[in-house]
């Protein structure tokens, strides 16, 4: 296993793939269910697509410090019921610009997007004080945010759960989040 995300490399002549069979099992599955009521549904969350080009980047030694992922389109979530498989390639087209399609079986594309080399930036400081006062308008608490969600029907386990508070105002949002305690003896490791 290369990474939780990325099990075996088997790439060929035109394309760098990455290859991972998934039971459901998994916490990312396990506890990311949409529609639950209707049965078995977990999805692979659309940051574990995006976590997975990102390790496969690394993986390809794409030379660049930083990738920065742009265009990032599901054209179809990727559901888990039993043994899963999924693929993902790399698709390199010069000047440091790499395609990158999550797909499965039968050659459904869940994901797609483009990669770039970019240069290291400094993270740019936000002013905290500002945010929570323009986004102080409503404002929900962890146990108001997930049953919301679960009347929505999105099912998150404990450890999609990093919601702490929500906070709304005019055009924007601002989140406190927290390591899920389902996660804390696992950090690092996804």
């Amino acid at each position: 296993v290369l990474h939780p995300l990325l099990h075996a490399n088997v790439s060929d002549l035109y394309a760098q793939r990455y290859r991972s069979q998934f039971d459901g099992h998994e916490f990312f599955l396990d506890h990311h269910r949409v529609d639950a009521g209707a049965g078995e549904n977990k999805w692979l969350p659309a940051a574990a697509c995006l976590e997975m080009a990102r390790a496969a980047l690394a993986q390809a030694g794409s030379g660049a410090q930083t990738q920065e992922l742009r265009d990032a389109v599901w054209l179809e979530a990727a559901a888990v019921r039993g043994e899963r498989r999924l693929d993902l390639a790399l698709i390199a087209h010069g000047e440091g610009r790499v395609d990158f399609e999550t797909y499965g079986e039968p050659d459904t594309i869940h994901c797609q997007g483009r990669a770039t080399a970019c240069a290291d930036a400094a993270a740019p400081r936000l002013d905290l004080d500002a945010a929570r006062s323009a986004s102080a308008q409503q404002r929900w608490d962890h146990d108001a945010v997930y049953a919301a969600f679960a009347a929505m029907g999105l099912d998150y386990g404990p450890a999609h759960r990093p919601i702490a508070e929500l906070q709304r105002g005019s055009g924007e949002v601002l989140a406190r989040l927290r390591l899920p305690a389902a996660q804390e003896a696992e950090a690092g490791q996804v």
